[in-house]
């Protein structure tokens, strides 16, 4: 179940069933020999009103018996945002709603148990921001190729994708499918998320472009052409 709680921000308590509750016979004797450890992922694409996270309990738990475990969910600059219990369950699925503060989010330990011993509890952390998208064509002209690029961001205010003006991109280029990459050159987007520019390119090669992450959003790399 969900249980909702509020703080100085938004706090919500993720309830998760991980095994039969068990009252402890006895009280800790080494925390530092057992653990339960939580896995999240370290980034969060928001590109939706609501975004699913899927969190799990790590085969230590198992290993250690563990029936009870709990991390506090904050903010690094709002503070606490939420509460992960895990209780008769391994995995489960939390999110992010599009309105709440981007960011980094710390997920610290508060408290595990197996029946008879406290359990020490490891630290992680996720950074959501917004989504983005870059796209990229090309037409040659002679021994040049006239270049097109567009950049949009998920914006939560509109909740969907809108033009991302001022996006900084890089344009790279590579002479067969299984080459490296090579940087070309640098190019900022307009105030309609747009630029276009020409390029000298006298041999065909294939071409991305991929737009630099911020604070808030996410980078993007476009698919491939070949010009």
């Amino acid at each position: 179940m969900i249980r909702r709680v509020t703080s100085a921000f938004v706090t919500v308590a993720f309830v998760f069933s991980l095994g039969a509750f068990m009252v402890r016979t006895a009280p800790a004797a080494s925390a530092a020999t057992y653990g339960c450890s939580i896995a999240v992922p370290p980034t969060v694409w928001i590109d939706r009103p609501f975004t699913s996270i899927r969190v799990s309990l790590g085969p230590d738990c198992l290993a250690t018996g563990a029936t009870y475990a709990t991390w506090d969910v904050r903010h690094s600059y709002y503070g606490l945002s939420g509460l992960l219990i895990f209780d008769n369950k391994r995995s489960a699925v939390n999110g992010v709603y599009d309105w709440e503060p981007y960011g980094t989010y710390y997920v610290q330990p508060r408290n595990a148990w197996n029946p008879f011993w406290d359990l020490t509890q490891n630290t992680s952390s996720y950074v959501v921001k917004s989504g983005s998208g870059v796209s990229v064509s090309a037409v040659r002209v002679g021994r040049y190729l006239m270049f097109s690029v567009a950049t949009t961001y998920y914006s939560p205010a509109v909740r969907g994708y809108r033009s991302w003006p001022r996006a900084e991109v890089r344009l790279e280029a590579r002479g067969c499918p299984a080459c490296g990459w090579n940087y070309l050159r640098d190019i900022r987007m307009a105030a309609n998320g747009k630029a276009t520019f020409r390029s000298y390119s006298p041999q065909s090669r294939y071409y991305r472009v991929a737009s630099a992450a911020t604070s808030t959003i996410w980078g993007s790399t476009s698919t491939n052409i070949r010009g």
